[in-house]
């Protein structure tokens, strides 16, 4: 190894694993962090129609 290699730590690389892993949890409707949205959805104003 070249003594400039720059990588992850042992303690970094678990961290962005699940720093990731939490964004996209957040992202995709994740089971326990999206339970709000129908809720909202059946208590928001009806969709409008296209003209």
């Amino acid at each position: 190894m070249s003594r400039y290699h720059r990588g992850w730590s042992n303690q970094q690389l678990p961290a962005a694993f699940f720093l990731l892993l939490l964004g996209f949890a957040v992202k995709a409707p994740v089971f326990p962090l999206h339970t709000w949205l129908p809720t909202v959805a059946m208590e928001g104003p009806p969709r409008s129609r296209p003209s």
